[in-house]
């Protein structure tokens, strides 16, 4: 039974883990962001004070559904309880960590012209 969590949950448990991790830096970053704009940007306040609004129900919803998949992960199913546990999780979530890191540079500068310049907006099509 101990081959089964190293090959099955293990891995999921990385993926987990990293998805939580970049999606929270990720909401960091864009609070950051519409901060700044709402202060000093060309958009109208209303606009990034929606976005904030957003912002925080979305930091909720990770607080609820990531913090209990890493509750799930690590009080109940208790892993990583082995060191090659720990080896299968960091390995199975490194790749996807990189693919993410790589796609935030695009995202904060799509962020940024959405909370400072006007008529940038998402779903306007002023990004084409």
């Amino acid at each position: 039974m101990k081959w089964l969590r190293l090959v099955l949950l293990g891995p999921i448990s990385g993926v987990v883990g990293a998805l939580v991790f970049m999606i929270a830096l990720k909401l960091l970053m864009e609070l950051v962001i519409y901060t700044l704009g709402l202060i000093r940007g060309g958009v109208p306040r209303k606009d990034n004070a929606i976005n904030l609004l957003v912002l925080a129900g979305q930091w909720l919803l990770l607080s609820l559904v990531g913090g209990g998949a890493v509750h799930i992960l690590q009080d109940v199913l208790k892993l990583p309880s082995s060191q090659s546990e720990a080896a299968v999780a960091a390995l199975s979530g490194l790749p996807l960590l990189v693919w993410l890191l790589a796609r935030i540079p695009r995202q904060i500068k799509s962020t940024w012209r959405e909370a400072m310049i006007p008529g940038r907006a998402q779903g306007t099509g002023a990004d084409a």
